[in-house]
C-alpha cells in the first residue's frame, strides 16, 4: 500500500510512548512540500527531521519503544525494531556512531579529540541520522539500506552491518534528480540512487531525498512480504490522487449503508489494487 513518508526531527529526548497501532511507515496522506533549500546543509536537514529516523513515527509502544541517543549534541530517534535493537538498556543509549565516536575518544586517553572527517552515508550525501557501519569499513543509513535493493545486512537482527558490496556500480553512477533540481549537481553524484518504481520510468534519487519529499513506500501484503520502493514525485501523486479519490467513493458508500456485512473490508483492498493499477 502506498504511504508516503515525512522526515524531520524534534528536541532529543528519551521518549517512549504507547500505541495501539503498529504503523510501518508514516502515513501522511498528502506529498511533503518542495525541499527547496532545506538541503544545503546536514545541521538544515535535521530541522525537518522528527521520530523515527528510520519509518518516521513518532510514536513507540511497549513492545517497540523510540529511543533516542544519549551521544553528545546527536539527535538520532529510532524504535527499537527500526534499528536493530537487541535489548534496550535501562539507562543511556549511543547509537553506533556515537559508539564509535566514544570508543576513539577512550583510545586516546588523553580526552583530546582529533580532527576527523565526520562520517557520511556511503549511500547518499548526507550524514545526520541513523547510521550503521558498512562491510567496507564506512557508514549507511539504515532507511538508506533498507530501500537500495542490492543491500544486505549481515545480522538481521542486529542490522549489522550493512553489506553493500552487491550494490551495483550503476547505482553510484546516476544522478538524483531531485538534487539536480536544487540546482545541487556536485551532490546528485555522491552516492548510490534507487531508481522510480513506475515501470519505464528512468528517474533515480537518493533514499534520504526521496523520504524528505514523502515519495518512499512500502507495497505488499503482510509484514513479512513488503517491497520497499519509492516513486518519482509525478508518479507519486498519481498514487496519492487515485488513494484520495477512491477514499472518497468508499466513504459515500458507507454513509448509504453500501458497505455493510464486511463489504467495507472489500472496499479498502480495492484501494490498494486500484493504486497498484495506477503506478503500474
Amino acid at each position: 500500500m502506498f504511504a508516503p513518508t515525512n522526515f524531520r526531527f524534534e528536541e532529543p529526548k528519551r521518549h517512549h510512548k504507547p500505541q495501539e497501532t503498529i504503523i510501518l511507515l508514516h502515513s501522511t496522506g498528502e506529498l511533503a512540500p518542495p525541499a527547496g533549500d532545506r538541503f544545503n546543509t546536514d545541521s538544515a536537514m535535521k530541522e525537518m527531521l522528527g521520530g523515527c529516523c528510520v519509518c518516521a513515527d513518532e510514536n513507540g509502544w511497549e513492545a517497540n519503544p523510540l529511543v533516542y541517543c544519549d551521544g553528545p549534541n546527536c539527535e538520532v530517534a529510532v524504535h527499537q525494531g527500526c534499528y536493530g535493537i537487541i535489548e534496550v538498556p535501562e539507562g543511556e543509549w549511543y547509537c553506533a556512531k556515537c559508539v564509535d565516536m566514544l570508543q576513539h575518544l577512550r583510545h586516546n586517553g588523553n580526552g583530546s579529540v582529533d580532527v576527523r572527517e565526520a562520517p557520511r552515508c556511503e549511500l547518499c550525501p548526507f550524514g545526520d541520522g541513523a547510521l550503521k557501519r558498512t562491510d567496507s569499513d564506512g557508514w549507511a543509513h539504515v532507511i538508506c539500506a533498507l530501500y537500495i535493493p542490492e543491500v544486505r545486512f549481515g545480522d538481521v537482527h542486529s542490522m549489522d552491518p550493512v553489506i553493500i558490496s552487491g550494490v551495483p556500480i550503476e547505482r553510484f553512477q546516476q544522478p538524483c534528480y531531485l538534487c539536480s533540481e536544487r540546482g545541487e549537481d556536485k551532490r546528485a553524484l555522491q552516492g548510490a540512487c534507487m531508481s522510480c518504481n513506475k515501470p519505464g520510468c528512468k528517474k533515480a534519487f537518493h533514499v534520504t531525498c526521496a523520504q524528505a519529499e514523502g515519495l518512499l513506500c512500502e507495497e505488499g501484503g503482510g509484514s513479512k512480504n513488503v517491497k520497499y520502493c519509492g516513486y518519482c514525485a509525478a508518479h507519486a501523486k498519481k498514487a496519492v490522487d487515485s488513494v484520495d479519490r477512491l477514499v472518497y467513493t468508499v466513504r459515500q458508500s458507507i454513509t448509504y449503508g453500501e458497505c455493510n456485512d464486511g463489504k467495507g473490508a472489500v472496499a479498502a483492498e480495492s484501494i490498494a489494487k486500484v493504486v497498484f493499477n495506477t503506478l503500474n
